[in-house]
């Protein structure tokens, strides 16, 4: 019975014996002489019942990365200079030529391809202003977004003042088309990033209760 170098459970056969059943030398001579047929003069012993093996620690598995961690590392290594968000050729076909509260980097996802240079539109818990989802558009204009979106929105324009028009809309380009080319920067908006208008609507009216809310599910 090997000590591994240097583990003090070793020795010989009747060590194992005694490490196994919890026999004492003379319980394990006795035992073995018994099964060989030589009488020693006793009766050889019953095992005595061992503790059951305890399993051995194990690290904890790695928690599941979430397609909510992957929004927030997108938006955190996204640039967000005019010059780099403007020139993507989405934000060229709608007209925006400046980084509109967006950002810009590579994404990879079913619908957008693998490393897809992306407009990257934040979604925020509209009460916290917090980060929740992230939306990636690629050249061509097709839309993946990653991270919980009901009830969340990107939001565009002047919180502060419950007077001017406010908007829920369908996306980031109408959100920035309302405030800055239709109101020319009088104006909020909260765009959608999936269909429930009704949600964002009814938070944006208990969190900051604006004087009027517009829903316009299509503003294009």
């Amino acid at each position: 019975m090997c000590g591994g170098g240097g583990n003090p459970t070793s020795g010989d056969g009747f060590d194992l014996l005694g490490h196994v059943y919890g026999w004492t030398a003379g319980e394990s001579f006795q035992a073995v002489a018994r099964f060989l047929g030589i009488d020693l003069q006793g009766e050889a012993p019953e095992p005595r019942p061992q503790p059951p093996a305890q399993p051995s620690p194990r690290s904890e598995d790695p928690p599941r990365r979430t397609t909510a961690d992957y929004a927030l590392e997108l938006w955190a290594s996204a640039a967000r200079t005019d010059r780099i968000v403007g020139s993507h050729p989405y934000a060229l076909s709608k007209g925006i030529d400046w980084a509109a509260g967006a950002g810009r980097g590579t994404a990879s996802g079913i619908e957008i391809g693998r490393n897809a240079d992306c407009i990257l539109i934040p979604v925020r818990d509209i009460r916290t202003d917090a980060v929740r989802a992230v939306q990636a558009i690629n050249a061509a204009g097709v839309k993946q977004t990653f991270g919980p979106i009901k009830g969340h929105a990107f939001v565009c324009g002047n919180t502060l003042n419950k007077r001017i028009p406010w908007f829920v809309v369908e996306g980031w380009a109408d959100a920035v088309s309302i405030v800055f080319h239709a109101h020319k920067g009088n104006a909020a908006a909260f765009a959608c990033m999936g269909h429930h208008f009704d949600i964002v609507a009814q938070t944006v009216a208990d969190h900051f209760a604006p004087s009027r809310l517009v829903v316009l599910e299509d503003a294009a």
